[in-house]
């Protein structure tokens, strides 16, 4: 699958005088989106950050564990080695971003759109994603166990690669094309016309026979 990399600028061309606490502070203030920053080592963890409007920035380890993201919009970030552990950003947008070593344990992402967006080396155990909208969407070598991806929509295609998906929930989320064979995917939810047109192996195959109530003799 091939993705829109973020239209994010040189590095060392990227505003870095203004610590990320104080250009949230800045941007809650006057409703002003946050564009062209780079932000190494910021803390917002609970921080109220509703419909914050982000372009073009780099997130270098921050933390936003806990904080209140819901409605908020992101186009051509990276992010790298950031926390997003109990974050809650119900009907948030990401579109052409990168996630990139960052923790999203027990964060809470439905209903939120994602195009163009990569989740590379991450964890996230428990996050919710359910009743999202994905258009090309690659989880790779990422930690979903436990994750609930149910009623997900889909315009356009998505990916999972080398990913933990144990225990994670995928009722009514179609996997039509889903290459899930370097997957783990002991004790998925699913009600089985999801796995129409996924391509699984002989063994995954067994165990997806007994998640479904199949006797195999």
């Amino acid at each position: 699958m091939k993705l829109l990399a973020p239209a994010l600028g040189p590095e060392d061309k990227l505003e870095r005088a203004i610590p990320l606490e104080e250009a949230l502070a800045l941007a809650g203030a006057d409703g002003e989106a946050l564009e062209g920053y780079a932000f190494t080592g910021g803390l917002a963890a609970g921080a109220q950050l509703e419909k914050l409007e982000a372009r073009g920035c780099l997130f270098r380890s921050c933390r936003f564990t806990g904080a209140r993201l819901g409605r908020a919009y992101f186009r051509d970030c990276v992010f790298q080695g950031c926390d997003f552990s109990g974050a809650r950003g119900m009907a948030c947008t990401l579109r052409r971003c990168v996630l990139r070593g960052c923790k999203l344990s027990g964060a809470n992402l439905a209903a939120s759109g994602f195009e163009d967006v990569l989740f590379e080396d991450c964890l996230a155990d428990g996050a919710v994603f359910s009743e999202g909208s994905f258009k090309n969407v690659q989880f790779s070598r990422t930690r979903l166990t436990a994750a609930e991806v149910a009623d997900v929509k889909h315009r356009g295609p998505f990916a999972f690669a080398g990913c933990d998906l144990r225990g994670a929930n995928f009722l009514r989320t179609s996997l039509n094309g889903q290459d899930l064979t370097a997957c783990e995917i002991e004790g998925i939810a699913l009600a089985g016309p999801e796995l129409k047109g996924a391509k699984v192996t002989a063994l995954q195959a067994c165990e997806l026979a007994r998640l479904l109530g199949v006797i195999i003799e």
